[in-house]
Order: structure tokens, then C-alpha cells, then sequence
């Protein structure tokens, strides 16, 4: 009897503090996502397209049963060092042996093949390392030993940085620097670790600059260096190189204010957009050609609610919560600005998915799971 009045009080506890506001900013966000991964898949017409959808919902169950689990569990049992050396050293791995065993797609090998199903572990690794970056930053080592433990988190990102730069994938890889320096500043660096990081930066752009302008780059790979000078100048090679930016920024351009209408965008039905692209790294640029103004302005919205509720999390959860809430957000709002930005020509191409609305199981389930995990935080701080 009284595990029972226990179960109930939790599920009532549960449901009075879920979040609403943020579980209806990402229903409405994977809705939209499938909406026109359907309608992509319709205009396109190959078997293979029009599959997309039917996975998509997959993904979607898949990554709502990730949500429920670690919106239930209690997110302070991570924050073991046991669970979280289990969970970053288990994406290292994978990352090692992504390189070695994994499927390679357009000169990248970014996926494992696990049973049939396509896994891409860079996805699963940002997780891990916001995981234990906020283990390590909210532990009284951080406190006692402040200068051991910023070299432990600088090696912690470092070493799953190099592996997903090794793939090649420059695009996710930069997307962990992000993430941790938000962190360190949430959790009070010290100015004198800023200057150094900053002066570390500074480096890496100086040795970035002299590799690009080499003519045979080290550092970076053909089509990345072919990508940053079509960013620098879209007008240079708008037939080859610039096509697909240049033509998702006519589609952006064309929809106006209201769009031409759901499954009556041009730039896809015509094939001026990849189809291996258009369901995934372009599918803003289908969005705004379909909606215009009035549509990407509720995306916005949507994706402007999403983050201020991962931020209100955070303002209200304990140390450790809120730099897992922080990291979250800031992965989040990266991959938006990256992913629309490339659409209208103010970022690289870099591969990187719009959260919740882009084709892709392992980025859904991941982006599922961490919005459980903020789900958790605010029902257990």
C-alpha cells in the first residue's frame, strides 16, 4: 500500500512539474520537422526519399521513449563519477572505432553500422562531455584544485575534438569549444584561466590562417577549404563548388512573406537543392521558400521558447543542473545559428542539423534525451 501511494505521488510530482512550455515548443518543432521531411520526400518521389518520413517517426518514438526515461530518472545519478566515466569513455571508443570500421558517406566516415541502423557518435559524445564537464566543474576538486581540474576538462574535450575532426567532421568538432567555454564561465573561471584560453584561441586561429593560405592545407581538407572560400566569396564558383548555398539562399529569398506553399517550393522539386541534403542540412532553406516570413518567424519563436526554458531551468537548478541546463542550451543555439546561417550565406557549410526538425536518427534521440534530462532537473532541484 505504501509503495503504491508512493508510485501515485510520484506520477502527480511528475505531471504537475512538467514542463509545458518547452514539451510544446518541441512537439510542434518534430511536427514541422515531419511535415516537410514528408513533403521533401513527396516532391523528390524516389523510394529512398519518401522513406525518410516513415524513419523520422521512428526516430521520433525512439526519442520520446529517451525523453520519458531520463525525464523520470533522477539527473544527480550521473553526476557519479562511475556513470560518467562510463558514458564519455564508451563515446571515446566509439569514436576510435568509427575511424577504423566506419561506413564513409561523401568522403567522411562519421557512422557506425550497429545491427542495421545507422550511428553517428559524435552525437552521443556531446552528451557525454557536457555530462562530465558539469560533473567536474560542480565538484569540490574545481574548488580546491582549480588549476588541475581546468587541465582535466580542457584534456576531457580535447581528446573527443581530435577523433571527430579526424572523420572528418570540423562542423561538430567546433561545436564542443562552444560548449565548454560557456561552461567554464557558469561555473566562475578564474580571469587568468580566460586569458589563457583566449591566448590559446588566438593560436589556433593564427596556425589556422597560415595552414589556409598554404597551397596544400595540413590541417584542413580539400572540400573544408573550399567551403571557407566560397563563404569568403559565394560568387566564385555559384556552378559547382557554391551551388548548394547559393541555391538555398534563393530559396530562403523566394518564399517572401507567406511562401509558395507547403510541397510547392521549386528549388527542391527541381533538384537545385541536393537531395541527399535538402531533408537534413538545407531543410530551412525548404521551410523558408515554403512558409516565407510568417513561417520562419514561428520556427524562431518555437526555437526562442525552447531556450529560454532550458535557461529559466537553469537559473533555478544547483550547480551541477544548471551547467548541464547551460551546456544544453548553448549545443542547442550553436546548431540553430549554424544550420540557418549557412542557409542564408553568414556561416561555412559545415553538415551540422537543426535541432528537432532536421532528418537524422542519432541527433533526434540524442536532442530527445538531453531535453529529458532538463525535464529531470526541474522536477529534482
Amino acid at each position: 500500500m505504501h509503495r503504491s501511494r508512493a508510485a501515485t505521488s510520484g506520477v502527480v510530482r511528475f505531471f504537475r512539474d512538467l514542463d509545458y512550455l518547452q514539451l510544446a515548443a518541441a512537439g510542434l518543432l518534430l511536427a514541422i520537422g515531419a511535415v516537410f521531411i514528408r513533403s521533401i520526400g513527396v516532391q523528390i518521389g524516389s523510394p529512398a526519399a519518401v522513406s525518410y518520413f516513415s524513419r523520422q517517426l521512428t526516430w521520433i518514438t525512439v526519442g520520446v521513449a529517451a525523453y520519458l526515461f531520463f525525464a523520470i530518472v533522477d539527473y544527480r545519478r550521473i553526476q557519479y563519477r562511475v556513470a560518467m566515466l562510463v558514458m564519455y569513455v564508451v563515446c571515446i571508443i566509439l569514436l576510435v572505432v568509427v575511424l577504423f570500421w566506419g561506413k564513409e558517406i561523401n568522403n567522411a566516415t562519421r557512422w557506425l553500422l550497429i545491427g542495421g541502423i545507422r550511428v553517428q557518435p559524435s552525437e552521443p559524445a556531446k552528451f557525454a562531455l557536457i555530462a562530465v564537464l558539469a560533473g567536474l566543474l560542480a565538484s569540490n576538486s574545481w574548488k580546491s584544485k582549480r588549476w588541475q581540474t581546468f587541465l582535466l576538462t580542457l584534456a576531457a574535450v580535447g581528446v573527443p575534438c581530435v577523433l571527430i575532426i579526424k572523420e572528418p567532421d570540423m562542423g561538430s568538432a567546433l561545436m564542443l569549444l562552444p560548449i565548454y567555454f560557456s561552461m567554464l564561465f557558469v561555473a566562475g573561471i578564474k580571469w587568468r584561466h580566460v586569458m589563457i584560453g583566449l591566448a590559446g584561441v588566438m593560436l589556433i586561429g593564427i596556425v589556422g590562417v597560415i595552414d589556409y593560405n598554404r597551397e596544400n592545407p595540413v590541417l584542413l581538407r580539400k572540400y573544408q577549404r573550399n567551403r571557407i572560400r566560397i563563404f569568403l566569396d559565394p560568387t566564385l564558383d555559384v556552378q559547382n563548388l557554391g551551388h548548394q548555398p547559393y541555391q538555398a539562399r534563393l530559396g530562403v529569398g523566394s518564399g517572401g512573406w507567406s511562401g509558395k506553399g507547403i510541397g510547392r517550393g521549386t528549388q527542391n522539386a527541381l533538384g537545385f537543392l541536393p537531395q541527399m541534403a535538402a531533408h537534413n542540412d538545407f531543410i530551412f532553406s525548404v521551410i523558408a521558400e515554403e512558409t516565407g516570413f510568417c513561417g520562419v518567424a514561428v520556427l524562431l519563436l518555437l526555437y526562442a521558447i525552447l531556450l529560454y526554458t532550458m535557461l529559466r531551468t537553469a537559473f533555478f537548478a544547483p550547480p551541477y543542473g544548471r551547467l548541464l541546463a547551460v551546456g544544453t542550451a548553448v549545443m542547442f543555439f550553436f546548431h540553430i545559428f549554424i544550420n540557418i546561417g549557412m542557409s542564408i550565406g553568414v556561416t561555412p557549410v559545415s553538415g551540422l542539423s537543426l535541432p528537432l526538425i532536421s532528418y537524422g536518427g542519432s541527433f533526434i534521440v540524442i536532442t530527445m534525451a538531453m531535453l529529458g534530462l532538463m525535464q529531470s532537473i526541474r522536477t529534482h532541484h
